[in-house]
């Protein structure tokens, strides 16, 4: 009995041990917001598609053109949130207590909260140009920042 009392806390600490690596818990992140970003990407090509279906015999259309290029710019910064969530490397010094980490995780990832809504219907082309203005200078503005800030740029 007590071999086997002893087995078990010794599996429960190797256990332990391996939810306290920070390797892990790194990689666990990165592959789940690697995740959402190929999971939103993937509903941007159906939408792509969706669009591309209904479009009029002759061609696409101005409303089409404005819609396909949103979904385009769309695309483009959930594959550059890819991108630097994959090749960042690990940061310099971590928060301390659960409520700096809350904090930023909802402030970092609400914004993925927009991928899951369901597209507008019957907006008019300037709001969809404005969409796709508005998702261009974010990946703009993070292209540019993030690889300056280096190791200084994290989460927690």
């Amino acid at each position: 009995m007590s071999a086997t009392l002893s087995f078990v806390r010794a599996r429960r600490r190797r256990c332990g041990a391996v939810l306290q690596s920070e390797r892990l818990r790194e990689t666990a992140a990165r592959l789940g917001i690697a995740g959402v970003c190929l999971f939103l990407c993937l509903g941007a090509c159906v939408r792509f598609a969706t669009v591309i279906e209904r479009a009029p015999l002759g061609g696409l259309d101005a409303l089409s053109t404005a819609q396909l290029f949103t979904i385009l710019c769309q695309t483009v910064f959930y594959l550059l949130v890819l991108w630097f969530t994959l090749v960042r490397r690990p940061a310099l010094r971590r928060a301390r207590g659960w409520k700096p980490r809350l904090v930023a995780a909802i402030g970092a990832f609400s914004i993925f909260g927009f991928g899951f809504l369901p597209p507008a219907q019957g907006l008019a082309i300037a709001w969809h140009l404005t969409a796709a203005g508005l998702l261009l200078a974010s990946a703009a503005l993070a292209a540019l920042v993030l690889p300056y800030l280096g190791r200084s740029f994290s989460l927690m």
